[in-house]
């Protein structure tokens, strides 16, 4: 026997004799051993009577095996085979099963073993009452077994089971589910969790859950929300909180849902599960298809109450009574119902098949009154609930509706054709129009129907939509109520009267015995062409403007819109009947036509090859107005007359119709049309399309195609004109560009050709009409694909003939003159015999080159501003853009071509062969430097250095042919001299790729604003010859920094020298880095000799002469001084650190200029102390700070340090700046360590658990200031000690560990508490700090969080008990003040004890501190927090909590979700007396156990 079960087992029998408590964790080992001692004899019967019961147990089981017929068990009293009272047979007799600790491991082996599946356990009879023996008691299976009887368990010898508890189970598929009421098929829902029952919080339940369930259970595919009202509150555990199912499910296992709840037992989820054979009823009707709704759930008949009640509701609740549809009534329509509401918030889609299915609020949970009974009109579309009434005939008339014996109309809020629709057809007609102004008569003014809106696709009226019918005075106000007129269309008329002929006239249709006309409004072809069909004509052309009249009846249409595939006009949409606003003289009309009378003609042109268009209609040939008439058109006229092609004529060019013949208008073509006919129209009359409007074409054969150029110099230009029909015809040049001038010249066999506008090359005949310009892509074979219409020879506006210079590929055209060689010159092309110059605006490197290049030259130089010459030719090309790529000049695209007023001057070029023939540099000292010249126009250019920069010196001397150069620039004068002629050369700009710096330049011009004292220069130079050295420092490593370039040593100016030019400096002689020095530390350079600019360098480069920026004159270096370096090679030679009490310790020393120097503690951080102990072979190191280790006796060199913590030496880290400098603050300096922990100890505590921080610097332990000190710092602090976690030990005016005897330096540490050690959070460390003595910061460390909380149970009731929360600190268990308390903390307490339902601070006031001199104040959780281990500490402090009491908290016992987290003392249960608190010593209950053992043998 287990002797720690024994004792607990004795002492529980013990405490609930005596009625008495025994609190274990206030008792010493000697005095739990008393406590032994008395009841020893108790203890040692017990322990008899448990040895007995073991031998009985094992003399039956022998017994068992020994039988002679197999065990067999059985399920009786169920509702299936699968479920009822578990039975067994053993010794030939069938027995009961005892409930006592029946579970689900009991269950799931019975039904294992019957049929394969999980069990539900059911006890207390749940099957009812068995008879005979019980056969088994305190039944104990692991759910492995195959068999009940493999199970552990008794005979029942004692007689303590009755049959009111036996067993039962039942077993299913799904996992373990119930309802409270499960023979009722409804109930509270119960799941099987943890080995226990429990319950579902209801929040986000609905029906879809509750379908799921019973669907789970067997029962229906129907569940329902019940209310909480309507099944008690369970009790225990609440096992899931936010359940949410699609509603598809087979369990709960395949939906969503939370562990985690704040919720109680009044908030238990319900549900009743529907079954087959629920039913609906209406009641209280006139007739058997209306009345108020009730549904049976269950067998009890309930209503439904109205909120939301709809149409959609109501059309469910009558299909589901087998009509096609429903419409819904307001219960007052139908009086009060007698019975209880079932239903609310009814939201059905239309779609289900019961009222069931849809979604509703929580059953049972409705506040609606019998007064509010929804109800329903049910129909079947063609009954007789719809009639029109007041009308001359039964196809007219006022729309009413019965319902409940009364007729009453119908209400809308707009009037239109679909409603209209809907209800004649439902009455037997094909379909109707609305009628507007109550044109028979205005009813009682009550509606049964109100805002009702059709598709026009529903059987009846009462399948639109409509607003619930209700039995209040809704009066239809504004002439609302809906009039129809009904039509059939086998007995509908239509005619067109009063044409010339019968295929023409106005549109009449015949409604209600009455001839109306038709309004024009919109009236179309689509319309026309519906009206003629159903006449039996094969298409309609729309007329308007009453031109065949006005009529003299009524306008029963307006505003037709057929489309589609409508048969009859009628059928079309349309404004309402009677409402028309159509003006005098707007009666619609039709021209109808069978396709083979079409024709179509062009007449009064030249030729029969064109003419004025006219077709055909009914006998009379009718003219187009050319509004909109353009080149499709034309081409689907000359294609019907068997021309391949056509081009427009419009403003009348073959004359006026005769004025009395009315035209077609707006004529629209796609260009695939085979007829006129075909294309989309309007018919006016005669007066509407202004004089001189009349449509025309020119069609011709391709065949007959030709073009021509007239009037030039030469065969290769001159006035463009196109054969038509054996008439040459010219161009109108508006428009006329490149591409047009291109494709007229490749059609005759040119290469390409320049536009000429302004009729240059004369007129044509007068006589001949012209035609508009080309619109041409370029691509086209022929101009005749690009003409856009035929136009009067007098109409070209603003514009005059077009022309044409023509060109082969070559240069002919293109010449270069007045350079001093034959490599340079003005650009001219010649133009109608002459030759004309270019202007040079938009003149750039591409058109140079381009030209260039035609002549067989690499390239070429642009040249602006007339520098060779103005020429005694005009300018006539403008805006020249090429893209380099093209042959020519010519085939360059151009912005004007003619003779025009250039806003710049004549363009020239500068051919060359090989680009750097060009280039030279003059005046340097070598032939490796000079200032930049460019050879043009037989003079040598100097380069302005506006924007001259590295890449162009760089671009310079590689076309020369060295490595690369420095350009050498001046602010005010020119390094190499100035130029003695004109400089030109000003807009360069390379991007350091280029082969050549004539490839960089964008334009030469005969001015400049650049003055000639700013020449641009460079130095160029081989890389076999790059050298450089560090001089005059105090050893070889240091010095002033000096370049040779062309065999002289040049100085750096040191503005901007940085660490990356220092880096690549010594880098380039062989260091492993640098550090930058300013200000002439090392000396500077002979005067003599002009200095180089600092350079710019990013750190990788491989030479210094890559970065250099320029070369300056030797007393240019504004602001600065020559630059140095202090070179390196990796390791820790040159760094330091002194002064320390230890070799760990110490101030930081450089070594610079041969002496060690300070470092300024400026930006002196964790990071730069990282690297700087790190070099020395440590982990890291503390930054020290205000001097603290000395100020030593060197100068301050080093400042502003920077680090990133990965460099592997303090001398790679960047700097502010590097010499001797006036340091603001003092000397930096470190504290290294191996490993951090050895620097943090805790010291004056009651244990060494706690206590005041403390950090070993210099040789001294320093306190830690508690500013800003948090529970991070704490959790790192102890972490770092081996402890799981701490909680920080504050005090707003004391140290609650005591005060630190030595100076307080650590005052700047803020963990953000994932850090492993305190170090890591220290950001510096100075030699004195604003915060006092009296403020020091500690901690209290452990391993678990049970080590230092406790809560003392101090009362309890039915459900709820009340505790105190308790924490350790200097050995006595101190409370808590609730100065900022509230439920959050409750919550963390009550959690911790491992209850989940209500938990609430008291607000009982308790005055004074009862638990000592400490307390702790400013305590507070978010209420996520699992132990209160993890909420954030305020304050430690003395005194008392007189202001705002102590801490007491309520929680619900009841709810318990989990073991505790938290120790609970002075409790009488068993669960308290398990759970034992002791306090540090792991030994005590080995000591305990010792004593025990020896007392009782």
């Amino acid at each position: 026997m287990d002797i720690c079960k024994l004792l607990v087992f004795a002492l529980s029998i013990v405490a609930v004799e005596n009625q008495s408590t025994i609190s274990i964790s206030t008792l010493s080992v000697r005095e739990l051993s008393e406590v032994v001692r008395a009841h020893n004899t108790e203890i040692k019967l017990m322990k008899q009577q448990i040895l007995n019961q073991q031998q009985l147990i094992e003399s039956l089981q022998k017994q068992v095996e020994a039988g002679s017929a197999k065990p067999k068990i059985r399920l009786v009293n169920g509702n299936s085979s699968r479920e009822g009272r578990v039975e067994v047979y053993k010794d030939g007799v069938w027995g009961t099963v005892c409930d006592d600790n029946w579970d689900f491991n009991e269950a799931n082996v019975v039904c294992k073993q019957l049929f394969g599946l999980v069990g539900i356990p059911y006890s207390s009879a749940y099957f009812g009452r068995g008879t005979g023996l019980i056969l088994m008691d305190d039944v104990r299976c692991s759910g492995t077994e195959n068999s009940l009887l493999d199970c552990r368990h008794t005979n029942n010898l004692n007689q303590n089971c009755g049959h009111s508890q036996d067993a039962g189970v039942i077993c299913m598929k799904a996992p373990p589910v119930r309802l409270s009421k499960q023979k009722d098929f409804q109930g509270r829902v119960e799941v099987y969790k943890n080995n226990r029952w429990g319950t579902i919080c209801d929040r986000n339940w609905d029906y879809k859950d509750a379908s799921v369930i019973c669907r789970s259970l067997g029962y229906s595919e129907q569940g329902l929300v019940v209310a909480k009202t309507v099944f008690r509150g369970g009790s225990g555990t609440i096992h899931l909180n936010n359940v949410q199912c699609s509603g598809k499910e087979t369990g709960l296992s395949g939906c969503s849902y939370s562990e985690t709840h704040s919720c109680s037992h009044s908030e238990d989820a319900g549900a009743i599960c529907i079954l087959p054979s629920q039913s609906i009823r209406l009641r209280n009707g006139k007739s058997a298809n209306e009345g108020i709704i009730e549904v049976s759930i269950n067998g009890v008949w309930g209503a439904v109450c109205d909120t939301a009640w709809d149409n959609q509701n109501a059309k469910v609740a009558c299909r589901s009574l087998g009509y096609s549809g429903g419409v819904a009534i307001t219960s007052s329509v139908f009086g009060k119902g007698n019975t209880k509401i079932w239903l609310d918030g009814i939201n059905c889609g239309g779609h289900e098949n019961s009222l069931l299915e849809c979604t509703q609020s929580v059953v049972g949970s409705s506040t609606c009154d019998d007064s509010r009974n929804a109800a329903v009109v049910c129909y079947n579309v063609g009954n007789d609930i719809v009639r029109l009434v007041n009308g001359s005939s039964e196809h007219e008339g006022r729309v009413e509706v019965s319902i409940d014996g009364q007729w009453r109309s119908v209400c809308i809020t707009s009037r239109d054709k679909n409603y209209a629709d809907v209800t004649c057809r439902s009455l037997g007609n094909s379909g109707g129009f609305p009628v507007s102004s109550n044109l028979f008569g205005k009813g009682s003014g009550k509606v049964w129907l109100n805002n009702i809106a059709c598709s026009g696709n529903e059987d009846s009226l009462l399948l639109c939509s409509h607003s619930v019918i209700e039995s209040s005075n809704f009066n239809c106000t504004n002439s609302r109520e809906v009039d129809i007129i009904c039509y059939n269309i086998e007995n509908d008329s239509i005619r067109i009267v009063n044409g010339s002929s019968v295929e023409e006239g106005r549109v009449e249709v015949l409604i209600n015995g009455q001839w109306g006309s038709v309004c024009d409004n919109g009236w179309s072809k689509s319309d026309a062409d519906v009206t003629c069909k159903s006449l039996g004509y094969a298409g309609g052309l729309p007329v308007s403007s009453s031109v065949f009249g006005e009529g003299s009846g009524q306008v029963w249409l307006d505003r037709v819109n057929c489309y589609g595939n409508k048969k009859f006009l009628l059928e079309c949409s349309q404004s309402v009947i009677g409402s028309s606003t159509c003006r005098f003289g707007n009666t619609a009309g039709v021209v109808c036509y069978h396709t083979r009378n079409d024709s179509v003609r062009i007449v009064n042109g030249s030729t029969v090859h064109e003419g004025r268009v006219e077709v055909l209609i009914n006998g009379q040939w009718r003219s187009i107005c050319d509004r909109g008439w353009g080149k499709s058109d034309a081409q689907v006229t000359c294609r019907s007359l068997g021309y391949s092609r056509g081009i427009p004529a419009a403003s009348s060019a073959f004359g006026e119709s005769p004025a009395q013949i009315w035209m077609f208008n707006s004529i629209y073509c796609r260009g695939y049309e085979q007829s006129l006919l075909g294309c989309t129209k309007s018919v006016i009359g005669s007066s509407v399309c202004t004089s001189g409007r009349n449509a025309g074409v020119v069609c011709y054969q391709t065949r007959n195609d030709s073009v021509r150029i007239v009037n030039g110099s030469s065969e290769y230009e001159g006035r463009v004109e196109v054969l038509i029909n054996e008439q040459w015809r010219s161009i109108c040049d508006k428009g006329w560009d490149k591409n047009d001038a291109d494709v007229t010249c490749k059609s005759i066999g040119y290469s390409g050709g320049l536009p000429v506008s302004s009729t240059v090359f004369g007129e044509g005949p007068e006589t001949t009409w012209m035609l508009s310009s080309g619109n041409c892509h370029g691509g086209e074979p022929s101009l005749f694909g690009c003409i856009q219409s035929v136009i009067g020879f007098n109409s070209c506006s603003n514009g005059g003939h077009a022309g044409v210079v023509c060109y082969n590929s070559g240069n002919d055209s293109v010449r270069l003159v007045n350079g001093s060689s034959a490599d340079e010159g003005r650009v001219e092309v010649i133009i109608n015999g002459e030759w004309q110059n270019v202007c040079d605006r938009g003149w750039d490197k591409d058109a140079a080159d381009v030209t260039c290049k035609s002549f067989g030259y690499s390239g070429g130089l642009p040249v602006l501003s007339s520098l060779f010459g103005e020429g005694g030719g005009e300018i006539w090309l403008s805006g020249i853009n090429c893209n380099g790529r093209e042959d020519s000049l010519l085939k360059c695209r151009y912005a004007t071509i003619g003779s025009s007023s250039c806003s710049g001057g004549a363009a020239g070029v500068v051919c060359y062969h090989t680009e750097n023939e060009l280039v030279r540099m003059v005046s340097g000292i070598s032939v490796q430097e000079g200032r930049v010249e460019i050879f043009i126009n037989g003079q040598w250019r100097s380069v302005c250095n506006n924007l001259w920069d590295t890449n162009d010196a760089n671009v310079t001397c590689r076309g020369l042919g060295y490595s690369g150069g420095i350009p050498a620039l001046s602010t005010s004068s020119s390094v190499f001299g100035e130029t003695k002629s004109q400089m030109v050369v000003s807009n360069i700009n390379c991007n350091g790729n280029e082969d050549s710096l004539i490839e960089c330049v964008r334009s030469v011009s005969g001015s400049t604003v650049c003055n000639n004292r700013r020449n641009a220069g460079v130095v160029c130079y081989h890389r076999a010859n790059d050298s450089v050295r560090i001089v005059n420092g105090s050893s070889e490593y240091e010095g002033r920094v000096e370049v040779l370039i062309n065999e002289q040593w040049r100085s750096i100016c040191d503005n901007g020298w940085d660490k990356n030019d220092a880096d690549v400096t010594c880098k380039s002689i062989g260091y492993s880095g640098g550090l930058p020095v300013s200000s002439a530390v090392f000396g500077e350079g002979p005067e003599t000799i002009w200095m180089l600019s600092s350079g710019n360098c990013q750190g990788h480069e491989p030479s210094l002469l890559g970065c250099i920026q320029s070369v300056i004159g030797s007393n240019s270096c504004s602001n600065g001084g020559h630059a140095g370096v202090v070179c390196y090679h990796t390791g820790n030679d040159s760094v330091r650190i002194v002064n320390g009490s230890s070799v760990d310790e110490g101030r930081v020393e450089v070594l610079i200029n041969g002496e060690w120097q300070n470092v300024c503690d400026k930006g002196w951080d964790k990071d730069a102390a990282d690297v700087t102990c790190k070099s020395f072979g440590y982990s890291g190191g503390l930054p020290v700070l205000s001097s603290l280790f000395g100020e030593g006796v060197g100068e301050i060199w080093v400042s502003g340090i920077n680090c990133n913590g990965r460099e592997d030496s303090l001398l790679k880290c960047r700097q502010a700046t590097i010499g001797s400098s006036r340091c603001s603050g003092g000397a930096a300096g470190v504290v290294c360590y191996h490993t951090e922990n050895e620097l943090v100890r805790m010291v004056s505590g009651s244990s060494v658990h706690e206590g005041r921080v403390e950090v070993l610097i210099d040789g001294q332990w320093r306190s830690v200031c508690n500013n800003v000190w948090d529970r991070d710092d704490a959790n790192v602090t102890c972490r770092g000690l081996g402890y799981s976690g701490g909680i920080p030990a504050l005090s707003s005016s004391s140290s609650v560990f005591g005060e630190t005897k030595g100076q307080m330096v650590v005052s700047n540490i803020n963990c953000n508490g994932n850090e492993d050690s305190l170090i890591k959070c220290v950001r510096s460390i100075s030699r004195s700090t604003v915060c006092n003595n009296g403020r020091h910061a500690g901690v209290v460390c452990y391993h678990r969080a049970n080590d230092i909380f406790r809560i003392e149970k101090e009362n309890s009731t039915t459900n709820y008990t009340l505790v105190n929360p308790r924490v350790l600190i200097k050995g006595i268990w101190i409370g808590f003040c609730k100065d900022k308390w509230d439920d959050m903390e409750a919550r963390v307490i009550c959690r911790g004890l491992g209850y989940s339902g209500y938990a609430s601070l008291v607000n009982r006031r308790r005055d004074g501190n009862t638990f000592g001199e400490l307390y702790v104040k400013g305590f507070k959780c978010t209420g996520a927090e699992r132990t209160l281990a993890g909420c954030k500490f305020g304050s430690i402090g003395l005194g008392d909590c007189s202001k705002t009491g102590s801490i007491e908290v309520e929680c619900d016992t009841d709810v318990r979700t989990s073991k505790s987290d938290h120790i609970l003392v002075n409790s009488s249960s068993l669960r308290s007396l398990l759970q034992i608190n002791i306090i540090y010593s792991s030994l005590s209950l080995v000591h305990i156990l010792q004593e025990i053992s020896l007392e009782t043998g």
